[in-house]
């Protein structure tokens, strides 16, 4: 992985160069702790286009019992954890390489005993990544707030709370580690289209957003 300006054209090495050195992430020697932003001595920077990027397969842990809305909610954040990447200009490495890869180690994420650094960094060298990411949904709740017009108006809350890794596969090293965060999302009254469920796919969302908001923000979006 090339930590240096691209060059050309000259805007994009301009931005490129601009947001490395402003990256507010930094490593520690040493492992953090699970649940951890790492923060430390050595700044480190990642030129978007040179960076590949690893993005696992999300594992949804959250307990829901309805089999189509765990899909649903596992595959808004996925899309929203490339998301985060893509729209910035990182190459993005998932779908069915990656698939063969976890097969090829016999590396099952769903398995609470692979989802740990180790486990991770075996699948980001194995496909030649710079960082690997990795999320797990923890829980999924919904809660009717209030019923201010009756049976005819209400207003539902959805929260989501996902475990979120960002490792440096090529030093080892995490930017996160099991980092937890929690988002909600609520409607409004009388919008059928903001169902429950759909309530709680858009907190999944948030939640997967809002885990690398600090570590992505000296990133400009270069494309929704």
């Amino acid at each position: 992985m090339k930590t240096v300006s691209i060059p050309k054209p000259f805007w994009l090495t301009a931005v490129a160069v601009a947001s490395c050195m402003l990256l507010p992430t930094v490593l520690a020697a040493g492992a953090a702790p699970a649940g951890s932003t790492v923060s430390g001595a050595e700044s480190v920077c990642y030129v978007p286009a040179q960076t590949r990027v690893l993005v696992l397969p999300i594992i949804n842990q959250s307990g829901e019992k309805d089999r189509k809305q765990r899909a649903d909610q596992t595959t808004s954040g996925q899309r929203e954890l490339g998301k985060q990447f893509r729209s910035r200009g990182f190459e993005v490495v998932d779908g069915a390489e990656i698939e063969k890869a976890l097969a090829d180690l016999k590396i099952d994420l769903a398995d609470e005993e692979s989802q740990n650094r180790a486990t991770l960094y075996r699948v980001g060298e194995a496909l030649k990544a710079d960082l690997v990411a990795f999320a797990v949904i923890v829980n999924v709740d919904q809660k009717r707030v209030n019923q201010p017009f009756g049976d005819n108006g209400h207003q539902l809350e959805s929260r989501a709370n996902v475990k979120l890794w960002l490792l440096d596969a090529k030093r080892q090293q995490p930017l996160l580690s099991a980092a937890r965060q929690e988002a909600q999302a609520k409607n409004v009254f009388f919008a059928p289209f903001d169902s429950g469920a759909r309530l709680i796919r858009k907190s999944v969302e948030g939640a997967v957003r809002d885990s690398l908001k600090d570590v992505l923000s000296a990133y400009p979006v270069v494309q929704k």
